[in-house]
């Protein structure tokens, strides 16, 4: 099987390090079959940027309509059978493709896959540490639940990602409607479907967590977010019981991890949506007395605290 792969990278002011991103993308040892850059209405010299590395990569420029517009987009005008999502501040090491490509020819059953990474943070490289049972199993196997690595905290950002075109479709793309956590929504939603994912345990692309205005960056009100999760938390029956479970196991601690943040101040969510999500992910007697303490300490006192217990 070969993989034919379409780039897709939104770019929303990124004239600042958009070549840094391409210069990783024309780098790969397995190439792409193009590089399509949706400029997302910047002010900047994004176009400019991209126009250099011309015929190689394509750039489309339309208005400002948030991230999940642009991979939309991206991925409409793409003729690849494959889809390779690659933020504009991020970059991908050399053999990310190739290994990849590699995984998903050693299992024909699997149409997505992603890898681990390195986290760039207040200047400061740290790969995602993977514990090592987990890890010999990546590597004799390279796939994995999509829900058992996301709730043991393996790298799932979307610039790891590589997938069938046809389970995009068939998800429906990005949901243009949210703002944030917009890729962990679809990642979901095709998850839903298709339980398992290949995934690479060496890390093979640099992520930039501290990014001035990346696209990713919004406020602190997380209402949607919760909002969502309980969404999906009634959705999900619909694919069976199995399924279902898979999906509450590993947002129970997600909520109580946001409930917990809503308590020490770090973020703001509705009391609706704290009500909603208390229903369907009743915490336990220990995350209630957490929740109700921190929410009395003095506000310094309790966001040192929920900083040191939250992941």
């Amino acid at each position: 099987m070969t993989l034919d792969i379409s780039v897709i990278i939104p770019a929303y002011n990124a004239a600042r390090w958009l070549g840094r991103a391409l210069d990783s993308v024309v780098a790969q040892t397995l190439r792409p079959r193009e590089v399509i850059v949706v400029d997302d209405g910047s002010t900047d010299e994004t176009a400019a940027v991209a126009a250099r590395y011309a015929p190689v990569v394509t750039c489309i420029r339309q208005t400002n309509g948030h991230v999940s517009a642009a991979r939309n987009r991206g991925a409409a005008e793409a003729t690849g059978e494959w889809l390779a999502f690659l933020d504009a501040d991020d970059e991908w090491f050399p053999d990310k493709l190739e290994r990849q490509a590699a995984i998903l020819r050693r299992h024909p059953d699997l149409a997505w896959c992603c890898c681990n990474c390195v986290v760039l943070r207040s200047g400061r490289n740290s790969a995602r540490i993977i514990p090592p049972t987990v890890e010999r199993g990546l590597r004799r196997e390279a796939r994995v639940s999509f829900f058992e690595a996301a709730a043991g905290g393996l790298s799932l950002q979307t610039s790891g990602f590589v997938l069938h075109r046809g389970l995009f479709e068939e998800a429906g793309g990005f949901d243009i409607g949210l703002k944030r956590q917009e890729d962990r929504d679809l990642w979901w939603r095709i998850a839903f479907r298709h339980a398992h994912v290949g995934y690479d345990a060496r890390p093979l692309y640099r992520y930039y967590a501290d990014t001035a205005g990346s696209l990713g960056k919004v406020g602190q009100d997380r209402t949607d977010v919760i909002e969502n999760i309980c969404k999906h938390a009634r959705s999900v029956q619909t694919y069976g019981p199995a399924v279902a479970a898979d999906f509450r196991r590993y947002a129970r601690p997600l909520v109580a991890d946001y409930l917990l943040r809503a308590a020490g101040g770090l973020v703001r969510i509705s009391p609706g949506a704290v009500l909603e999500a208390s229903r369907l992910f009743p915490p336990s007697g220990y995350q209630r007395l957490l929740t109700a303490t921190v929410g009395l300490l003095p506000r310094p006192i309790a966001r040192r605290m929920v900083h040191r217990l939250c992941r």
